[in-house]
């Protein structure tokens, strides 16, 4: 096919040529007929070359353009031409063969077609170890990238508390890495030292698991405490870490310890043990998702601390607001205190005020020398306060009552501490007598036992009493009276009223008033305490005439009666005619 269509083109082209100048040859010749056909055949015969090497050319270009964009299966090579294109088409199933070849298992790969010692033998040998370490690499790279998916889906969990996120990351880890056991470590800072606790553990023992706490150097976590570096070891002594099954303990073959980094700043460390060694791409995958994993550690630590900083926040808030509100209260309570208490001071002080102007106070020394008066008790006395200074209380007294027993005793019984009560005469400074009548009272202060005497001046109503008792006494002497209880009954009576009635006193002692005086009976009497007045009962006659009764109720206070003066008025005594 490729000679038939070199051959046509090159006829084709050589026959209109030669058309084309028998053409020009019959129109010199002047044979226009003959010449225009001719002519007319060899543009027909150059046209159809045209079209003929179009087709070719045409076909050659899609061929070359498929080649060029990979496309090699589907081209038939047959419209080809071209010696070169051809040899592609050759090495291109060559290629398809060594494709075919190592899509299968690697190790089976034998080259049928091409020997190993050519130049493309040894090529396709080099693609084959490349291709296989790419592959290894791309499966460890998915490896990695899997496992590290995975362990960012479990990080991203943020209602996750450190214990729970520990506990999942390291069981995830094991079952990943294919791991025997292993624990999760946690960083923690205090004021006064560095250390790292035990958070979780998987397959510990009790001995291992029993070392909770890790300080920096200690051992070989606590030297990743200090450098930051992942530790590999792979010979380990015998016993050193002992991994427990049903059927016994094994000494593990390597310990990887991984330590949780991320800005330079160490949260922890993860120790794994396992029977074999760990291969690279672990360790790989371990280094890659450590930084995930430290912060996670640093994000719920922070978020812990935030929290308990918050929670101690409110605490000491709700504190502060408690104590706030106390101390309002407490204010508000002292304000009232102290509102209280000024009232308080305000009425004792108008106490004081109202003492100081009607009661006499004066305050004494142990020894009974005066300390301070008050202008009433100066007034009293007419002394003045300067004056009555320093002077003892002795002196202030009739001569009479200084040494007498009773003034002893009141002040023996004054140091002793106990309290004084009654009448107090003083001697003025011009020698008239004053009566008070109060309270003595002693009280101990810094500077020693003091003495307050508080009293009221009752001279006048002495004096008034006195009157009254020479009054009551000149009546008992001019009057017949007798004194009965409020049943009626015979109590005592004066010398005048025994004159009046045939009767002793030990005969009347317990008698109804009645049968001393006939007509003095229960009712008169009833009348008399019902009345709460003196009133006349009636006229009796006796045997020394006619005398005109009064009975006057005496109470104490406001008190029931205590008893009843029965007064005799003569009316008419005999032999003197009746007014």
């Amino acid at each position: 096919m490729k000679l038939l269509l070199k051959k046509s083109g090159l006829i084709l082209i050589v026959l209109s040529f030669a058309m084309l100048v028998l053409a020009g040859i019959m129109l010199v010749q002047g044979q226009w007929m003959t010449g225009i056909i001719l002519g007319g055949a060899g543009l027909i015969l150059i046209v159809t070359a045209a079209v003929l090497y179009e087709k070719i050319i045409r076909t050659v270009q899609q061929s070359i353009r498929g080649i060029a964009e990979g496309r090699l299966d589907n081209m038939n090579t047959e419209s080809l031409w071209f010696e070169d294109i051809q040899k592609i088409f050759t090495l291109k199933a060559r290629l398809a063969e060594t494709e075919e070849i190592l899509s299968k298992e690697l190790h089976d790969f034998q080259l049928h077609h091409i020997s190993k010692e050519e130049s493309l033998g040894k090529s396709i040998l080099q693609l084959q170890e490349k291709l296989t370490k790419e592959r290894e690499t791309e499966e460890d790279r998915n490896w990695i990238n899997n496992g590290v998916n995975q362990f960012i889906e479990i990080l991203r969990h943020d209602n996750l508390k450190l214990e729970e996120l520990c506990s999942l990351v390291l069981k995830r880890l094991i079952n990943y890495v294919e791991a025997n056991q292993g624990g999760f470590f946690v960083k923690y800072d205090t004021d006064d030292e560095q250390y790292m606790d035990l958070i979780s553990c998987y397959a510990y023992n009790r001995e291992k698991s029993a070392e909770k706490r890790i300080y920096p150097g200690n051992g070989i976590l606590g030297q990743a405490m200090l450098d930051h570096e992942l530790i590999h070891l792979t010979e380990l002594p015998q016993e050193y870490i002992n991994i427990t099954s049903g059927l016994g303990e094994k000494t593990a073959s390597a310990v990887l310890i991984i330590p949780l980094t991320v800005n330079e700043n160490f949260y922890g460390a993860i120790e794994l043990a396992s029977f074999r060694r760990f291969s690279e791409r672990e360790i790989a995958f371990l280094s890659t998702i450590s930084e995930n994993i430290a912060a996670s550690i640093a994000s719920i630590k922070t978020s812990e601390e935030t929290r308990a900083l918050l929670e101690e926040s409110t605490k000491l808030t709700e504190e502060l607001q408690a104590k706030e509100e106390e101390t309002s209260e407490t204010l508000r309570m002292l304000r009232e205190a102290q509102e209280d208490a000024d009232r308080q001071k305000n009425r004792i002080q108008a106490h004081l005020d109202t003492v100081n102007k009607t009661i006499a106070s004066v305050e004494f020394d142990s020894e009974g020398n005066v300390l301070e008066v008050n202008p009433v008790f100066s007034q009293v006395t007419g002394y003045g306060e300067d004056e009555l200074q320093g002077r003892n209380y002795s002196s202030l007294i009739p001569e009479d009552e200084q040494s007498s027993m009773r003034n002893i005793m009141m002040w023996d019984s004054l140091r002793s501490g106990q309290s004084f009560n009654g009448e107090f005469k003083f001697v003025g400074k011009d020698g008239s007598l004053s009566w008070l009548s109060g309270t003595l009272n002693p009280f101990q202060t810094n500077e020693g036992m003091k003495i307050m005497l508080f009293a009221q001046f009752v001279t006048d109503d002495k004096q008034k009493e006195e009157i009254m008792t020479q009054m009551v006494s000149v009546f008992k002497e001019s009057v017949p009276y007798v004194e009965i209880k409020p049943d009626g009954t015979y109590k005592t009576c004066n010398a005048l009223m025994m004159d009046l009635v045939p009767h002793s006193k030990q005969e009347i002692r317990g008698k109804l008033i009645g049968e001393l005086l006939p007509g003095i009976d229960a009712a008169c009497i009833q009348n008399a305490i019902a009345n709460k007045n003196s009133s006349t009962v009636k006229t009796l006659s006796l045997s020394e005439g006619k005398f005109r009764v009064q009975l006057y109720p005496i109470r104490k206070g406001s008190s029931s009666v205590e008893t009843i003066i029965c007064t005799l008025f003569a009316v008419h005594a005999p032999g003197v005619p009746a007014a």
